[in-house]
């Protein structure tokens, strides 16, 4: 299974519209969602899972490079345990499950039990998208040994607790952090929600570089024209790949010898800084090794 850690975009596809299913294998996403749930109305359900089933199967094997993730309607629908068995018949690497608590994680992940082969990897990402949900979100990514990464999800959220959804983002931004430090302390994957105007690059990129400084790994798309603006963001650039080079080659030949600490052109290097440059190239060198 590829490292769901290590992705950067992450595109959202109805799985009732073929049409959109048919251009995923030319994306140049790390990930995609097929999507059951809410950009699916419900008198189509049952087609979506099916055209999952069916043209899903010769997408996976077409672009098996990719990470292939399950958007599954909430575990207490009538459509949830046929969903997340479809998923792991699909052999995808995991669900996206809306509305999550501990509760309806435990949920899935029984349903996962009771269905997938042994040895089979298959992760469970949770979707904060309630006030409920970011409340209890450290007692959710630890409700399951399959939870490795969660996604916050801005449009329920603000409805959920019933204020204006802005460009500015700041009625989101206390969820944004609450979810993202629950991801670090767990060390999982922590996945943005989209960005809704997919015709505003500009805004695209600021509000990338801004979840990125929180701390997020990646962030979803519902247009392919977006997945190019996140993965540069997303991607250390040359000259921070550089710097981080340059600050683990020195520490680790003179770090010791200084009693930790080290001056590279003018500023204190000591371990934590250390440590962030040394991550930043290991992920950069993993993406790498995935391009390649």
């Amino acid at each position: 299974m590829n490292d769901i850690s290590n992705c950067r975009s992450f595109l959202y596809v109805p799985c009732n519209q073929q049409k959109y299913m048919e251009k995923i294998p030319s994306t140049t996403c790390d990930a995609v969602i097929f999507d059951l749930e809410d950009s699916v109305r419900l008198a189509d359900k049952k087609q979506a899972r099916k055209n999952l089933l069916g043209f899903g199967f010769e997408i996976v094997r077409k672009a098996r490079e990719k990470v292939f993730l399950v958007r599954v309607n909430a575990v207490d629908s009538t459509f949830a345990e046929d969903d997340i068995r479809a998923a792991v018949s699909l052999k995808a690497d995991g669900i996206v499950l809306p509305k999550s608590t501990a509760r309806q994680v435990e949920s899935a992940d029984t349903i996962i039990q009771n269905s997938v082969d042994d040895g089979q990897d298959f992760v469970i990402i949770p979707l904060i998208e309630t006030a409920l949900g970011v409340q209890t979100i450290w007692e959710t990514v630890n409700a399951s040994p399959k939870v490795k990464g969660a996604q916050f999800g801005a449009e329920d959220f603000t409805r959920d607790i019933q204020v204006e959804r802005t460009a500015s983002g700041k009625e989101i931004e206390y969820a944004r952090n609450r979810m993202t430090i629950a991801c670090r302390a767990k060390n999982i994957a922590a996945i943005d929600t989209p960005f809704a105007n997919f015709k505003d690059p500009e805004g695209l990129a600021e509000d990338t570089r801004n979840v990125k400084s929180m701390g997020m790994t990646g962030k979803t798309c519902i247009h392919p024209s977006q997945i190019d603006v996140v993965n540069s963001v997303f991607t250390p650039s040359e000259k921070e790949v550089s710097r981080a080079r340059k600050i683990v080659n020195c520490w680790e030949n003179h770090g010791s010898i200084n009693d930790g600490v080290i001056v590279i052109e003018g500023e204190m290097v000591d371990r934590p800084i250390y440590q962030r440059a040394k991550n930043l190239l290991e992920k950069y060198n993993k993406k790498k090794e995935n391009v390649v």
